[in-house]
C-alpha cells in the first residue's frame, strides 16, 4: 500500500468553512490516492476464495445499476441518470476514503485490551526506527507537511461519516410506505441504504488511516515526479501572470503586451486542472526506490497503469468540485 497526496487548490483562508483552522494546513484541498495491492483470488488453503454475501450483494447491485443505464427510456433510465447526478455531487474526499480497503492494507491486530493494537511486525518496525512502512508521497513545495494535513482531514471526516451513516440508517425505515407502490422498487429505501453504505466505507477508510497515523506507520516521503509536476505548474503560473505595472508607465498598454495564459495552466489558487491530469498520472509513475520495499513483480508497471486509468475520472470530478466550491464560496462572501 502507498498513499499519494495530490493537492488540487489552495483555499483562501477567508472562505474556510466554519470550524476549520485558519492555517495553511486547513486551506489546502488535497486528493489522497491510495494505491492498494491487488486482492488475491485464492484463500489460505490455495483454493479459489468464495465471495462474501456482502460482495455478492454489491456485485448484483452494480450489474443492476449498469443495466438500468442501458435501458431505452422509462423509469429505470430516469432513476439511473438521477443517481449519476447525485453521485457527481458526493464530496471527492468521501470517494477517496471509500477506495481504501483496510483488508488489503497492513493487518492491524485487535484484541480485548486495545482496539488500536498493531501487529507484532508493525510494532517492531516502529520501535526499531524502521518507519518506512507505508510511504505518504507528496510534493514538498506544494504540500510541505502532508501528515498534518491528513490528520486535520481525518479529524473532520471520520466523525462526519459516522454521523451520516447513522442518520441514513435511522431514516431508511421511514421509507417503508413507498414499498406499496406496484412495479417500481422502493427507490427511497435503496437510496438510504446506499448512502449509509457509502458513509460506512468512508468511515472505515478514515478509521484505518487514523490508526496508521497514530502508530507512525505513514511516513511522509518526497516524490520526485510530483515535485517536478507541481514546481512546473507554479513556474508556468508565475510566467503567465501579468507583470506589475511600471511606476513610470503613463499610457495604456498595447494589446501586444498582454499575457495570454495557456489553457493548460490552472489559474490561482488552483494547482491542478483537467488538461494537466494526464501529466500528473505520468508523474506518479516515477516511483521512488524504497530500500525496505520488496522487489516489484515484472508486470507491476502494466498493473499500475491499469489502476491509474481509473484515477483520471476521479481527479477530474475532484477538480470540478473544487472549482464549484471556491466559486460559490467567493460569491457568498
Amino acid at each position: 500500500m502507498r498513499l499519494y497526496a495530490l493537492p488540487i487548490a489552495r483555499q483562501p483562508t477567508s472562505i474556510l468553512r466554519t470550524g476549520s483552522s485558519n492555517s495553511p494546513v486547513a486551506s489546502q484541498l488535497v486528493y489522497y490516492y491510495a494505491r492498494m495491492p491487488k486482492k488475491s483470488k485464492l484463500g489460505a488453503d490455495g483454493q479459489p476464495e468464495q465471495p462474501s454475501l456482502l460482495q455478492k450483494g454489491v456485485d448484483f447491485t452494480a450489474k443492476t445499476w449498469t443495466a438500468w443505464g442501458k435501458a431505452e427510456g422509462g423509469w429505470k433510465l430516469k432513476v439511473h441518470n438521477w443517481g449519476e447526478s447525485v453521485y457527481e455531487r458526493i464530496d471527492f474526499e468521501e470517494l477517496a476514503l471509500k477506495a481504501i480497503d483496510p483488508t488489503l492494507g497492513p493487518k492491524l491486530k485487535r484484541n480485548s485490551e486495545s482496539s488500536h493494537a498493531v501487529s507484532a511486525e508493525l510494532k517492531k518496525a516502529v520501535e526499531s526506527g524502521q518507519g518506512v512502512t507505508i510511504p505518504l508521497y507528496h510534493s514538498p513545495s506544494a504540500l510541505p507537511d502532508p501528515l498534518a494535513h491528513l490528520k486535520n482531514l481525518l479529524s473532520e471526516r471520520k466523525p462526519n461519516h459516522r454521523k451520516w451513516m447513522m442518520i441514513w440508517i435511522a431514516v431508511s425505515p421511514l421509507t417503508a410506505p413507498f414499498a406499496i407502490v406496484p412495479i417500481v422498487p422502493n427507490i427511497p429505501f435503496f437510496f438510504c441504504i446506499w448512502r449509509a453504505w457509502s458513509h460506512w466505507r468512508a468511515y472505515r477508510g478514515a478509521k484505518f488511516l487514523t490508526e496508521l497515523v497514530e502508530h507512525r506507520a505513514l511516513v511522509p516521503t518526497p516524490h520526485v515526479g510530483l515535485e517536478e509536476f507541481y514546481s512546473s505548474v507554479a513556474s508556468r503560473q508565475s510566467q503567465a501572470s501579468p507583470p506589475p505595472p511600471s511606476p513610470t508607465a503613463t499610457g495604456p498598454k498595447s494589446s501586444g503586451d498582454a499575457v495570454v495564459p495557456s489553457k493548460s495552466i490552472p489559474p490561482e489558487p488552483f494547482l491542478l486542472s483537467r488538461p494537466l491530469i494526464p501529466d500528473l498520472l505520468s508523474a506518479i509513475q516515477q516511483e521512488p526506490a524504497l530500500p525496505s520495499s520488496p522487489a516489484a513483480p515484472a508486470d507491476a508497471p502494466q498493473q499500475d497503469m491499469k489502476k491509474l486509468s481509473g484515477l483520471e475520472p476521479e481527479l477530474a470530478r475532484a477538480v470540478d468540485q473544487v472549482s464549484l466550491r471556491l466559486s460559490s464560496s467567493t460569491t457568498s462572501h
